[in-house]
């Protein structure tokens, strides 16, 4: 064998080595929680990015955008979790007559715990409107946006993830 095959056949064992240790902690970062997931593949992303030698080409084409696939697993279940906690709303509005004051209220009768935001770890939010409400997540910039979704052409910055429920008969009472 060449000088150059030797070489060749060296990176690939840099580059076998780097790939086994992105996906050995990708694997670890699955079995946490998900607000702390997503912190964490930020932070593994770019520890992928500055400690992949750039010879390992391999690496670097094959393992994932871990960070993104992370993010759009907790939209979609926090979108979800949105939406189911606004059945939980709508049921107690059924039975109640009333719109709720906090998600809390929800408890126990409507669901077994207060719904967590999965992005920051904190309580969803809930906010009456005119006509109605919203149940939303902050979303994967972290920031409260009080419930704004992203506008119909999708531009704009990442809006909160939002469940809303708008209906004329849901006018909240005006407070006193």
């Amino acid at each position: 064998m060449d000088g150059r095959g030797y070489a060749m056949l060296e990176l690939l064992d840099v580059d076998k080595r780097a790939y086994l240790r992105y996906m050995k902690e990708a694997i670890l970062l699955c079995g946490e929680p998900l607000a702390e997931a997503y912190a964490t593949a930020e932070s593994l992303q770019a520890r992928l990015d500055a400690g992949v030698p750039g010879g390992a080409l391999l690496t670097r084409s094959v393992t994932p955008g871990f960070e993104e696939l992370v993010t759009l697993h907790i939209k979609d279940l926090a979108g979800l979790r949105a939406a189911r906690t606004a059945v939980a709303v709508e049921r107690y509005r059924l039975a109640t007559g009333n719109l709720l004051g906090s998600l809390d209220e929800l408890v126990p009768a409507y669901m077994e715990a207060a719904p967590v935001d999965l992005f920051d770890g904190k309580p969803l939010r809930y906010k009456k409107l005119e006509k109605g409400y919203v149940v939303y997540s902050v979303g994967p910039d972290l920031m409260d946006d009080g419930g704004r979704e992203r506008s119909p052409d999708q531009s704009g910055n990442a809006p909160d993830i939002v469940f809303i429920v708008e209906h004329p008969a849901l006018a909240p009472v005006p407070a006193p």
